[in-house]
């Protein structure tokens, strides 16, 4: 369907300032017309509309979504060792609770045993979580459930890790196995984990 619609485009001819204020005489009056496609216009707007909608619907959507969006997480959660200690680590049982946290950003504290860095270990990327200080390789380690596997990003200064730390990141839930060192000349313990973390970031326990 067509409309037609006229727009009258007034030029005016001269100066119409006048001594006094504006003069309201106009020398001269054009016309024109022109048409549009009323149903373009309309799929034009419709278009436009939908496509907001999608975009809100996509945005909150990711909002809702399992873990991450854009690599990061939008909510840490808060984990203790005692959450941790819930996973039956022999039958691999766990309440809803402590699932529902595979796959998510959690911050735990905890002291770290470190298993690898650089040749000195002045930058340390991969260690042992656990819940008390002074655990080591060369100790009877914890039950496989109060101990995380720590995998960081990126290296940290090992005197991060003289005291405690808060650990962010994602976790995991599974079976992980440390075989201790045999080359140290002293006594070394295997160790079993039932947690990783992909650590995102360490920070200083207050």
């Amino acid at each position: 369907m067509h409309l037609a619609y006229s727009v009258r485009l007034i030029h005016l001819k001269k100066n119409l300032l006048a001594h006094n204020g504006l003069n309201p005489g106009i020398k001269g009056v054009s016309s024109i017309t022109f048409r549009w496609n009323d149903n373009s216009f309309i799929n034009k707007i419709y278009n436009i509309i939908m496509k907001k909608i999608f975009l809100v619907f996509l945005f909150f959507s990711l909002l809702n979504n399992s873990s991450l969006v854009f690599g990061l997480n939008l909510e840490t959660k808060l984990v203790t060792w005692a959450d941790l200690n819930k996973l039956n680590y022999k039958t691999g049982e766990m309440p809803a609770s402590l699932r529902q946290l595979i796959g998510k950003s959690v911050k735990v504290p905890g002291f770290a045993v470190p298993l690898e860095g650089d040749g000195g270990f002045d930058y340390i990327k991969e260690f042992l979580l656990v819940p008390t200080f002074g655990a080591c390789i060369h100790v009877p380690p914890p039950p496989p459930n109060q101990v995380i596997h720590v995998i960081l990003e990126e290296p940290e200064h090992f005197e991060k890790f003289l005291y405690a730390v808060w650990i962010t990141g994602i976790l995991e839930i599974g079976e992980y196995f440390h075989e201790g060192p045999s080359d140290s000349g002293k006594q070394t313990y295997d160790i079993e984990s039932s947690y990783l973390i992909r650590g995102l970031k360490v920070e200083e326990y207050d």
